[in-house]
């Protein structure tokens, strides 16, 4: 196999994102953002972005082109074109992480007091979901579409989620991750792994 292709972008790295359908990479760091144009191609510095980022998703706008968005934790969400031209800035103070969902457009902007979060299909319906894991030991769902609650757990030491549809039911399960143990929420029975079948409140 061939060695992977690897950048040193002298700061320290806080996000990665990868342009679909092309060979772009796009490096959040702790003194702004940088853009690799394809494998062997250096990271140049994006014009217009000074100072921290803590987060880069690449998403679909409204109108369905593709558009790329970054924290600047001092100032806010900013919006990208796919030419890496800034197109706007919106003033979120506290944000610090983005989510971006896979089927949508929708995309999260999330505090630092969030540990990981996923976007799925978990509920009945059409709708789609938003799970957290946060520093306060909570399991939360948000719908996507307006933000409410649709769940509220508590989970010691929550830290990590994926999410996925391992049963092939149509449905997507969602992982948990916390201290030494992992349980597969949502699967069918023969594929769950032990834990504490009921943590809602």
């Amino acid at each position: 196999d061939a060695d992977p292709e690897t950048w040193d972008p002298t700061a320290p790295v806080l996000d990665v994102a990868v342009v679909p359908g092309g060979d772009r990479t796009l490096v959040a760091t702790t003194t702004g953002l940088l853009a690799a144009e394809a494998p062997g191609e250096p990271l140049r510095p994006v014009a217009g972005i000074n100072g921290e980022v803590s987060s880069v998703i690449v998403t679909k706008s409204a109108e369905g082109t593709q558009q790329i968005v970054a924290v600047e934790p001092s100032r806010g969400l900013v919006r990208l074109d796919a030419a890496l031209s800034v197109l706007s800035r919106t003033e979120q103070p506290g944000v610090r992480y983005l989510v971006a969902d896979a089927e949508s457009s929708a995309f999260a902007a999330l505090p630092s007091g969030v540990r990981s979060a996923v976007t799925g299909k978990f509920l009945a319906g059409e709708g789609r979901q938003l799970a957290l894991a946060t520093s306060d030991s909570r399991l939360l769902l948000l719908d996507l579409d307006d933000g409410s609650v649709r769940f509220d757990a508590q989970w010691p030491a929550i830290e990590h989620l994926a999410s996925g549809d391992s049963d092939g039911d149509g449905r997507d399960e969602l992982a948990v991750g916390w201290e030494s143990q992992v349980a597969l929420l949502g699967a069918s029975p023969s594929s769950k792994t032990a834990a504490n079948p009921d943590r809602s409140r």
